[in-house]
């Protein structure tokens, strides 16, 4: 099972890239375009979010808790002045008061999934 899941999620990933690439080479492009590039997009990032997702249930995985947890600890990444600290490139880093994603908050012991070696 989790050999599949890391194909989908590749496959996926695969897809969700080629159409960045796309919307790399159209974005100079009329409205139109944009928003044709943009829906295509859009569908492969909501299908790899679905697979991931997938894959977390399938595992027993409280993804929706580590998804607050992660961006409880990305908004601690600001600034002392309460804005992003970023890279030249855009990249937000990690500001004076950030503090790590707590995933033993979330996950304290070790999931039992039948059929699942841990």
């Amino acid at each position: 099972m989790v050999r599949l899941r890391m194909r989908l999620i590749r496959e996926e990933f695969n897809e969700v890239m080629e159409e960045l690439g796309r919307v790399a080479r159209y974005e100079a492009l009329g409205t139109d375009t944009q928003m044709m590039v943009y829906r295509d997009l859009l569908k492969e990032l909501a299908d790899l979010r679905y697979v991931v997702e997938g894959t977390a249930v399938s595992l027993g995985l409280p993804i929706e808790e580590a998804y607050a947890e992660v961006h409880r600890s990305n908004m601690s990444k600001l600034g002392e002045d309460g804005l992003p600290v970023t890279r030249d490139d855009g990249k937000v880093l990690k500001g004076p008061n950030y503090t790590p994603a707590d995933m033993y908050s979330v996950l304290p012991d070790i999931p039992e999934v039948e059929g699942v070696p841990v």
